[in-house]
């Protein structure tokens, strides 16, 4: 069989050049794809070093069978030094071997070549561990990966994440298994991949780590512990308004006292944890409980919307002029671009769930969306999407296309689901319940049986 690199590079007689013509200072030779050598590699799932012929496409480990492709790395090339598919191929790289080029960059999930580096980079210097070559030499494989990810179009290989995850519940840095297991998710596209249900199990298992941790360091014994329920402390002291109106509207409401630093301005969940956003933080604390979801009210909903129907609104959005149909809200979408609600509806709700995170993956690589909503994620969205199913999305849907600009606002702010029920919750910290609000609860919250509450917030010194 011919080999990988031989069909990429070309045979060395393919490569021959004529005696008069000398390869030039300003072009690197190509390697000799004959004299490749065996190096040592470490198998990234079991541990074990073995020796490895990197002239074929596939390395597959000896010792428990993992089996994966040759990266450049490994043939002396070092990932900074590929050209960015972006740009026109130097000539002054020929000898280079250049990425496959993705047929359809759209579906990769993160726009640039920067971002997904920084974003693993920024995870790698949170971690509170010191574990050393290993565990750098894991960042450096997801790094990688990433970064082949947007080049190719390909899917990140999940074992580098899974170690990183091992290590970190290892050394009890549940916050950097939780990440790197939420970062996994976010790209991950097999959720039937072996390695991607166990993810999904370590991450629920490391929020109730985290949350047993901090009621230790809380109460400050074993015992007491176990008596606690929930890392939500003390309750504070209510608003007068607010509980008339939790109790003609029929409404439960939840006090909670939060950690404040007044100075930075930045709200303390847990003490290891700050959040800018009191939403981000209570929607934090339902996660040590199993919900994950989303704080931006109906905003991530009605992307799922226009990604349902992204066709006829880059369609609409063409007609006008520097129109961005990604970074204009869907309510107003609606009546600016005069959509046939009728024909939208119809859109969305025959759209497949592949359908729909494929074209939310194009709105989310828009940079005025992610400035405004910079912590969502696939993976959440999809809990959302869960809990609600299709019959109570499809209502939203009708309800919001009858009047889109006044039944856009006085949702709640967070959507999240635990695999059992969905809650929405309306976080207050200092103001009362509006018009709007009880205008949503009255006449579709309620009707239509979801669970909602208000969880009032009062500030705690730190």
């Amino acid at each position: 069989m011919v080999s990988f690199f031989k069909r990429l590079f070309g045979t060395t007689e393919s490569r021959a050049k004529p005696k008069e013509q000398e390869t030039t200072k300003e072009h690197k030779a190509q390697p000799d794809v004959d004299q490749i050598s065996t190096i040592n590699i470490k198998c990234v799932n079991c541990g074990v070093e073995f020796k490895a012929d990197t002239s074929e496409l596939i390395i597959e480990c000896p010792h428990c069978g993992y089996a994966r492709m040759t990266t450049w790395r490994e043939i002396g090339v070092e990932a900074s030094e590929l050209p960015d598919p972006r740009q026109p191929t130097d000539p002054a790289l020929r000898g280079i071997p250049q990425p496959i080029r993705n047929p359809n960059p759209i579906k990769v999930k993160y726009g640039t070549l920067r971002e997904p580096v920084e974003k693993i980079t920024k995870i790698k210097e949170a971690t509170l561990l010191n574990a050393g070559k290993e565990l750098e030499e894991f960042f450096t494989w997801c790094s990688d990966a990433e970064i082949s990810e947007y080049q190719r179009g390909s899917g990140v290989a999940p074992h580098p994440y899974e170690r990183i995850a091992i290590i970190a519940r290892k050394n009890k840095d549940y916050l950097l298994e939780i990440a790197i297991c939420e970062r996994l998710l976010e790209l991950s596209e097999d959720s039937s991949s072996p390695v991607v249900k166990r993810i999904k199990e370590r991450v629920k298992k490391a929020h109730i780590l985290l949350q047993k941790e901090q009621e230790i360091k809380t109460t400050g014994t074993e015992k007491t512990r176990k008596a606690k329920k929930t890392t939500i402390p003390k309750k504070a002291k209510r608003s007068t308004i607010l509980e008339k109106q939790c109790s003609e509207l029929g409404i439960p409401v939840e006090e909670i006292e939060m950690r404040w630093d007044a100075n930075k301005k930045l709200w303390h969940p847990i003490e290891s944890v700050q959040c800018t956003k009191v939403e981000k933080a209570v929607l934090f604390l339902m996660g040590l409980n199993g919900f994950r979801g989303t704080f931006y009210e109906l905003h991530p909903l009605m992307q799922i919307m226009q990604a349902g129907c992204l066709s006829y609104l880059e369609e609409s959005a063409s007609q006008r002029f520097m129109e961005n149909p990604y970074a204009r809200t869907f309510n107003v979408q609606v009546w600016m671009y005069e959509l046939d609600t009728e024909k939208t509806a119809n859109l969305i709700k025959g759209a497949s769930r592949n359908e729909l995170f494929t074209n939310w993956k194009k709105i989310y690589q828009d940079e005025q969306v992610r400035e405004w909503f910079p912590d969502l994620s696939q993976y959440n969205l999809e809990a959302v999407l869960d809990g609600l199913g299709d019959n109570l999305f499809h209502k939203i849907i009708d309800y919001l296309l009858e009047d889109p600009e006044r039944r856009s606002s006085g949702w709640p702010d967070i959507f999240a689901y635990d695999g059992n029920s969905l809650q929405l919750v309306e976080v207050k910290a200092t103001d009362s319940i509006r018009e709007s609000q009880t205008e949503i609860w009255n006449n579709f919250i309620k009707p239509n049986g979801m669970n909602m509450k208000i969880v009032h917030v009062s500030k705690a010194k730190l």
